[in-house]
């Protein structure tokens, strides 16, 4: 059905007196593309929803293809739009450059003179994947949105010259989140470059703590981290004693909160690990050998799986010994043991010797440290604003009535 009358709730003032903005259906202003006119010498398009479609090569992605199989491949030409079978998900990705892809993926190209930014901002918000999602109902993983499916669809057709006022009012926030984002990578360098000055170097696997060489370490002592580990034994007596919790690579974090539907919190969680304030965690399995420990400064006790020992730190700067399990991750997780899974339990941990130095320089360590990663705390917080206040631009330069 076409939307009677679209008018998006923000309209620049120079097309305020304009007529509402009139609307057409994907088929009229896409056409599907079959091209395999190539001799397999073009680049291979990866079809992401981070990068949109981008040759593998520019993001280290390996995947072997024949010859024979690569002479089915279809053409991809800049400004293309390719639906995935991840468009349900991530909505219609453009392509910037010129390739080849696999034919499982439907092409389209605009058939009219249009901006192609704005539909690329349209068809990656969150209101068009929602309705991508009503009019392709039950399609899921491993189903591809027909092109039939996405010709039914109407779309919101303003002139060009609103298209490319739109396109380039999100295109400036997109520009600026992007510096923002450098800013942050800058201050992630800094830190790990830091994190390399501060303790004594690893090399070869093993810890080089040579002060012959230097006096910078000569107050570390290679010692058994486990004459500073406190194990907290504490279970759950009762269904939902406390919050759960997950410890994942990004921090610990309430369990409800990191999966929207979360399975494990609607189990039996009696005898979980109970996690204090300040008190410290990690996954004792991992596919990777790296392993992420995370204290708990959420303000409040949970519980968190028996897979996750639970302890603080004795005789030692807490802050400290969490950038020194962070240094060291390589040579920590080497100590798990097992084959498609690796396993690191606290008794393991105990065991890894590790250079720590006296309490004055503990404390130093870990001022200099919180201090970078404040900074990088801050400077997340300010793109996680950014990227709100885009969302938030986005509903309003598009009619709200084209969602309905």
């Amino acid at each position: 059905m076409m939307p009677d009358e679209l008018s998006p709730k923000l309209r620049f003032p120079e097309f305020r007196s304009h007529a509402p903005w009139e609307a057409e259906l994907g088929g009229k202003l896409f056409d599907q593309i079959s091209d395999k006119s190539h001799n397999s010498d073009l680049p291979v398009l990866a079809i992401t929803q981070e990068h949109g479609a981008i040759p593998r090569k520019l993001i280290d992605y390996h995947v072997s293809v024949s010859t024979s199989s690569l002479a089915g491949y279809k053409v991809v030409k800049p400004d293309d739009f390719i639906i995935s079978l991840r468009s349900f998900q991530g909505g219609i990705e453009v392509s910037r450059y010129t390739g080849i892809c696999s034919p499982a993926y439907v092409i389209l190209r605009s058939s009219h003179p249009n901006v192609v930014e704005f539909f690329a901002h349209f068809f990656k918000s969150p209101e068009f994947i929602r309705l991508l999602n009503v009019n392709v109902e039950g399609l899921r993983d491993g189903k591809m949105i027909s092109y039939k499916q996405f010709s039914d669809i109407p779309i919101p057709l303003p002139s060009r010259a609103e298209q490319k006022k739109v396109a380039d009012c999100i295109e400036a926030i997109k520009d600026v989140i992007s510096a923002e984002n450098q800013k942050l990578i800058a201050l992630k360098d800094h830190k790990a470059g830091l994190m390399q000055r501060l303790f004594p170097p690893l090399a070869e696997g093993a810890i080089s703590l040579n002060i012959s060489e230097s006096a910078t370490f000569k107050h570390w002592i290679e010692t058994s981290i486990g004459s500073h580990i406190l194990e907290v034994q504490e279970k759950s007596e009762i269904q939902d004693q406390y919050p759960v919790l997950t410890s994942s690579r990004g921090g610990l974090v309430r369990q409800d909160e990191y999966f929207e539907e979360s399975r494990l919190s609607k189990r039996n969680n009696i005898g979980f690990n109970i996690l204090p304030p300040d008190c410290i965690t990690y996954r004792s399995r991992s596919d990777d050998d790296f392993y992420f420990f995370n204290e708990n400064t959420l303000g409040i006790t949970g519980i968190v799986s028996q897979y996750y020992p639970v302890f603080k730190i004795s005789g030692g700067n807490t802050k400290f010994f969490l950038f020194l399990l962070e240094r060291y991750a390589r040579y920590i997780g080497v100590h798990g043991v097992g084959n498609a899974q690796r396993v690191l339990s606290l008794n393991a941990l105990r065991s890894v010797s590790l250079p720590i130095p006296d309490s004055e320089t503990q404390d130093y360590v870990a001022e200099c440290l919180v201090s970078a990663e404040r900074q990088i705390q801050v400077q997340s917080r300010k793109i996680d604003d950014l990227e709100c206040h885009k969302l938030g631009l986005v509903q309003q330069l598009f009619p709200r009535q084209a969602f309905s």
